[in-house]
């Protein structure tokens, strides 16, 4: 399992918030473009799941 249930949940809560493609959260993480304080805040509040989600993230959707 490459994430826990429980974390996938809390993730899961919180991406539905950033309404956007999975390649639009990796580049809004990775440039920092389109992140308001409040998308700041959450991803502040879930930085252990984000870690997670981001490694995951990057081995699905390699840059370019």
């Amino acid at each position: 399992m490459v994430v826990p249930l429980a974390r996938a949940n809390n993730v899961s809560i919180i991406l539905t918030q950033f309404k956007d493609s999975p390649q639009g959260i990796r580049r809004a993480v990775v440039t920092g473009k389109g992140l308001s304080l409040e998308r700041l805040s959450l991803l502040l509040q879930v930085c252990c799941h984000l870690l997670l989600l981001f490694i995951l993230l990057l081995a699905l959707f390699p840059p370019k």
